[in-house]
C-alpha cells in the first residue's frame, strides 16, 4: 500500500519532468546480421544483440501461430504496453504476411523510465519506430503515450497484442506505475470489445494460469492457440514464454476495410 501511495505522487512528477539528457538521438550498435529470419538483413544489422535476439525469437514464435484473419487488405494492429518497442519489426512482418498494408500503434503508459545510458524508454521506442517506418513503407507505425484503460480507442482492430502484461499488482507497483492504471479485468474486457484477435505473451506458467482465469471470467471466446516456448534456433530462455491466441466473442466489426 505504501508503495502504491508513493507511485501516485512520483509517476505524474516523473512524466511531467521527463526531458532528454542526451543531445544525440538514440542509436544501437550493429548487431549480427541474420538471414534465417524474415526480418530484413539491413534492418537486423541496426539492432543491438539483445534486441536482435528478442526479435528473432518473437518472429519465430509468431510463425507457429495459426492465424485466420478476416477479409481485409489493410490491417489495424494495436500493441498494449509496448515498452521500448524493440519488437516493432516483428509485428510489421506479421502484418505483411497477411495483409498488403497496415497501421501499427504501440501504446505505452510509461515511456519516461530512464535507462542506464540516460536515454528514456521512449527514446529507444522512437528509434525502432523510425527504423520500421523506413523499412516498411506500406505500414503506418506510431508510438503513443497513454493508458489503455483511459484510451478513447475509436477504431476497431484486427489484432491487439500484449507482451508480458502485469497481471499482479505488486509487480505493477514495483515498476513505479500508478495503482489507478492497474485493472487486468478491465484491460482484457476492453481489448476483447475492440479487436477480433488478441495475442498474449506471458512469462512462466503462473502468469499463463492467471491469464486463463481472467479470460474465463470475462467469457472471452475461443482460445485458438496455447503453447509454451523455451527456445528457438538462436537462444534459450531461462523462463518459458507462454503464448495465448484468443478469438473474441465480444467483438463486432463495424466495416470491412479495403485500402
Amino acid at each position: 500500500m505504501f508503495e502504491g501511495l508513493i507511485n501516485e505522487f512520483l509517476f505524474p512528477v516523473r512524466s511531467r519532468l521527463s526531458v532528454k539528457l542526451r543531445r544525440e538521438e538514440y542509436q544501437e550498435a550493429l548487431g549480427t546480421a541474420v538471414t534465417q529470419s524474415s526480418i530484413p538483413t539491413e534492418l537486423a544489422a541496426q539492432l543491438n544483440e539483445k534486441h536482435l535476439q528478442t526479435a528473432l525469437l518473437y518472429d519465430w514464435i509468431l510463425k507457429q501461430v495459426p492465424w485466420d484473419f478476416s477479409l481485409n487488405s489493410h490491417a489495424k494492429v494495436l500493441d498494449i504496453g509496448s515498452k521500448n518497442f524493440a519488437y516493432c519489426s516483428v509485428l510489421c512482418e506479421l502484418i505483411l504476411r497477411h495483409f498488403s498494408s497496415g497501421e501499427l500503434t504501440g501504446l505505452e503508459v510509461d515511456p519516461f523510465r530512464r535507462l542506464s545510458n540516460f536515454y528514456r524508454r521512449g527514446d529507444v521506442a522512437l528509434y525502432h519506430k523510425e527504423l520500421c517506418s523506413q523499412y516498411y513503407p506500406s505500414i503506418c507505425v506510431r508510438y503513443e503515450t497513454g493508458d489503455w484503460l483511459k484510451h478513447p480507442a475509436v477504431d476497431d482492430f484486427d489484432l491487439i497484442t500484449c507482451f508480458f502484461p502485469f497481471l499482479y499488482e505488486d509487480l505493477h507497483l514495483r515498476w513505479g506505475l500508478s495503482k489507478k492504471s492497474f485493472s487486468p479485468h478491465q484491460m482484457y474486457m476492453k481489448a476483447l470489445q475492440k479487436a477480433e484477435w488478441l495475442l498474449f505473451f506471458h512469462q512462466g506458467n503462473d502468469e499463463r494460469a492467471e491469464s486463463l482465469r481472467l479470460l474465463d471470467r470475462v467469457e472471452a471466446g475461443e482460445i485458438v492457440f496455447d503453447r509454451s516456448f523455451h527456445q528457438n534456433p538462436w537462444m534459450v530462455r531461462k523462463h518459458p514464454i507462454n503464448v495465448l491466441l484468443v478469438k473474441s466473442r465480444w467483438f463486432r466489426r463495424r466495416t470491412l476495410r479495403f485500402v
